[in-house]
Parts: structure tokens; sequence; C-alpha cells
């Protein structure tokens, strides 16, 4: 027991190596310790050593099943480790026990998307907003699968609520202006990327858009001056569109 307490102080004051030692003594006298295996793993991983801390948490988990620290932490080692398919198997025991976790809720989520399941992702990025209206990955995330899926209200929703977090950044007019154009609604299109132009006059993409935006309202000369001011910036994708519009 003395060398548990003090490899939790270790783990406490960050002396991850040193508090590997001690757990590792704890391990060598009675291997069925879960909370020795489980620290260690998380010492393991703080050191960015995923494959120690998934062995690790494994033991945890084996000495005492379910146990939820254990599914949770080894669900993000998993992650770090790129095995989505297994980080969404902790994730998911991890929630069963607590199934109101914002934060794995957003990780099983995130692991979802790396295997392009779109709509699982979407599912679980709407499910962590609902518990934290706030959480500003999760919204960002279900505005990108909203999109994704086709489901353009959606995510013009919410970018409207990044909107209202973080008014000042151009790019999310300009993801919220482009939802817009997608469902046909050129005049909310067009008032956001004329924001967004606002807020960086050289944001060469905005002028793309919004040359798009104005074509569809029949208002050619507006687009052709955009996307030559989009070309000016750099966009190289204007460069294409620019004899079209402008002849």
């Amino acid at each position: 027991k003395a060398y548990l307490n003090r490899g939790n102080i270790q783990l406490k004051f960050e002396n991850y190596e040193l508090a590997i030692d001690d757990f590792s003594k704890v391990i060598d006298l009675n291997p069925t310790v879960a909370s020795a295996h489980y620290n260690r793993g998380v010492c393991y991983q703080k050191l960015k050593q995923m494959p120690e801390a998934i062995e690790d948490y494994t033991a945890a988990l084996d000495a005492k099943p379910g146990y939820g620290p254990a599914h949770r932490a080894r669900g993000k080692a998993f992650l770090s480790a790129e095995n989505y398919e297994e980080a969404i198997s902790d994730f998911s025991a991890s929630l069963r026990k607590k199934p109101i976790d914002v934060s794995i809720l957003y990780y099983r989520g995130f692991a979802k998307l790396k295997i392009e399941d779109l709509s699982g992702a979407n599912t679980d990025f709407a499910r962590a907003i609902e518990i934290d209206p706030t959480h500003q990955n999760a919204l960002k995330n279900k505005a990108i699968t909203s999109f994704q899926l086709g489901k353009f209200e959606e995510a013009t929703n919410d970018y409207g609520k990044l909107i209202s977090i973080d008014t000042g950044n151009p790019e999310l007019w300009v993801n919220r202006g482009i939802a817009f154009l997608k469902s046909e609604q050129y005049e909310n299109a067009l008032d956001d990327f004329s924001q967004a132009i606002k807020l960086m006059s050289d944001f060469a993409e905005a002028y793309f858009n919004r040359a798009n935006a104005y074509s569809q309202l029949d208002e050619d000369d507006k687009a052709c001056k955009d996307m030559r001011k989009s070309a000016k910036h750099g966009y190289q994708p204007a460069y294409g569109h620019i004899n079209g519009l402008c002849n």
C-alpha cells in the first residue's frame, strides 16, 4: 500500500517515471491490483507510450471487469493510436455506465468520423450538444457532418450556434454561407459572405462564394467583380470561372 500511495503522489505531481516505478512494485507484489495497472497506464499515456498504456488498462479490466475509468482511458489511448474501432468499443462501454459523459460522446463521434461513419458521428455530436450546448468541438463537427450528409438546414443552425460563440471568426460565416448556398437561400448566403469580407477584406474564398451567390441571383456584374477579387487574392478555383461570369 505504501508503494501505491507514493505512486499516486508522484502521479499527482506529474513525476510519471517515478510513479511508474512505484506502481510496478505494487504489480510485482500483487498483479491483480486494478488501480495500480490503471494508474501506471495513465503515466504511460501521459508519456505518449500508448502500447504500454493500453496493456495496463487491459490488465486493469482483467483484474476488475467493467472498471469504468479503464474503458474511458483505454478508448482515448486507442484513439491516439488511431485504432478507431477499438476506441469506439471502449467509449461505448464507458457510456453504458455514464451515458451523459460529454467528452466521451465527443470522442466516440470523432472516432466514428475517422472511419467515415458520418451518421453515427453526427448522432454522437448532437447528443453531446444536447448535454453541453457550448461544446465548440462538438458543434463544429456536428456542422461538418450535417453538411456532408446533405442536412444543410441543420448545418446552418449548427454554424449559427458557433457564430454566436465566436462572432469574429470569418471562416464560420463562410461555412454557414456555403450551407445557405446549398439550400438555395441565396440572400442569406450573401449576407454571410459579406460579413466574412468585413471581418477579413482579403478573404478570397468569401469573394468566390459571394460571386456564386450573386450569379444565382442573376447579378452578373457583381458576380464578375467578386470573382476577379477572389482570383486577385490567389484563390485558384476562381481563375476557371472568370471567363464564364465576365463575358
